[in-house]
Formats: C-alpha cells, sequence, structure tokens
C-alpha cells in the first residue's frame, strides 16, 4: 500500500428517519447524561465487566493502555482485575422518548452517543453499516460523506466525539466510587458478557450527585457461564461466581 493512502472505505450517511437505531439499546452515557436521562423518566442500568491484571503492559502496547484508561484498579481474592462500570440509558422496545412518526422527542437533550452516530465511542472499531442497523440506501455514495479512513469529516463531529472519548476516561474515578457506594461486587468476563445492576432511579441519583467519603474498596467476583472460564479463573486465584443475586448475567456466547 502506497504511503497516505486511506486504509478503510469512505462512509456515507444520510439519516433517512426510519428509526430503526432507536429501538431494544442500552446506550452508554455520562454522568451528567444519567442524571439527565433519568430525571425525563427513562431508566439507567450499571453494566460491569472485568479483566486479570497481573502487570502492567508496556508504554507501546496501545490496546492494553487504552483498555487501562478506561478501568479502574480492584482486587479479588486472587490477582488483581481492571473493572469496566459501564452507565447506560436501557430500553426494550422504542426508545421511551422516540415519537410516533419516528422523530426524537428529546432530540436537544439526547445522548452524545446518539449524536455521534453512526460513529463509534471505540476509535478502533470501524464505521461500517454491517454493524448498524439502519437501511442500505442510508449508506450509498450519493450520501453525505460522513467519515474519511475512520474518522469524521465534519470538525463539529470530531470535537463531540472526542469529547465523548474522553469522558469514559475522566469519569473511570467516579464510577469505581460508585460501584463502591452500591456495593457493586460481581463483574463479568471482559468479551464474555456483562454484570447488569439495575438500582432504582432514586438509589442511581442519589449515588451519582452526593459527595461521598472514600469507601473501602470491595472485594470482588466474577462470573461467567463459560465453565472453560470459570475453572481458568480458579485455577488462577480469581474468586469467580456462577450467577444470582442482585445482578443480572448478559453473556455475548451460549452457556455451555
Amino acid at each position: 500500500m502506497k504511503r497516505g493512502m486511506a486504509t478503510h472505505p469512505d462512509v456515507h450517511f444520510t439519516c433517512n428517519g426510519c428509526g430503526k437505531c432507536c429501538h431494544d439499546l442500552r446506550l452508554p452515557v455520562g454522568i451528567e447524561e444519567a442524571l439527565s436521562w433519568m430525571a425525563r423518566g427513562g431508566e439507567v442500568q450499571v453494566l460491569v465487566s472485568a479483566a486479570p491484571w497481573v502487570r502492567e503492559p508496556a508504554p507501546d502496547d496501545a490496546v492494553a493502555q487504552y483498555k487501562r484508561e478506561r478501568t479502574f484498579l480492584a482486587r479479588t481474592a486472587g490477582v488483581p482485575i481492571r473493572v469496566s462500570a459501564l452507565l447506560v440509558a436501557a430500553f426494550d422496545g422504542a426508545c421511551p422518548f422516540l415519537l410516533p412518526n419516528m422523530l426524537c422527542g428529546g432530540y436537544e437533550e439526547r445522548p452524545r452517543v446518539c449524536r455521534i452516530f453512526p460513529a463509534e465511542v471505540n476509535p478502533r472499531a470501524l464505521i461500517s453499516p454491517a454493524n448498524k442497523p439502519c437501511p442500505p440506501e442510508v449508506w450509498t455514495g450519493d450520501n453525505e460523506l460522513f467519515a474519511r479512513d475512520n474518522v469524521a469529516v465534519s470538525e463539529e463531529n470530531q470535537a463531540l466525539i472526542a469529547s465523548v472519548r474522553q469522558s469514559t476516561i475522566d469519569e473511570v474515578a467516579a464510577k469505581g466510587r460508585l460501584c463502591a457506594v452500591l456495593g457493586i461486587d460481581v463483574a463479568a468476563i471482559e468479551s464474555e458478557g456483562y454484570a447488569i445492576y439495575k438500582p432504582s432511579a432514586e438509589t442511581l441519583r442519589t449515588a451519582l450527585s452526593e459527595e461521598w467519603e472514600v469507601v473501602e474498596p470491595t472485594v470482588w467476583r466474577i462470573v461467567s457461564n463459560r465453565t472453560r472460564s470459570l475453572e481458568v479463573l480458579g485455577s488462577s486465584g480469581v474468586a469467580a461466581d456462577a450467577g444470582g443475586g442482585r445482578w443480572s448475567y448478559h453473556g455475548f456466547n451460549p452457556a455451555d
């Protein structure tokens, strides 16, 4: 490949208002967005995953450094882990703010992940029609140029995407405190699924809004629906749990 050539195809996209992207979602939101969503009557959940972290990555390990910036260090009965806690605006079926004409009823207050669509929060994830529910006609070359070489062409979109990505770093410590305050202590294995917590709006709003003193770190447990994963975790000294409690398990793979 010649130097300077794009490594990813151009992405053309124009929303046609079909509303398909506004159904059955868990939208990642920042803390202020979560408070706004709940104030308008929406539900916010906490999705938790973790990975063993036995040593710090090399400075040039970009993937590991990306993960490190967006997770907090925690402990199990065995090895250290890094935990990712996502706040998500959750709904089954249509978004609670989607109007019958498929327009957004909370357009000015919609989360930033809605504003940057079809861009991805993870800069390594490709903007691809295959990963979106939108119909084929919104992706054809006669639509507006949205991204070149996986980067949004609009400076406004670039700034908004950057702000979303930066907030996932800036809010890590606050989410660690949130887990401690709420007694969240079970995580799914990263890349296998999530442990999903559904605190009441009042409980979550209080935990996010008030200034809390330092809370004693929790001893975490790990959950999986995969027998082999649990065996490996157990042999590594990482506390493992088969499921149950104040959380539900969402696995990316069938149970075995």
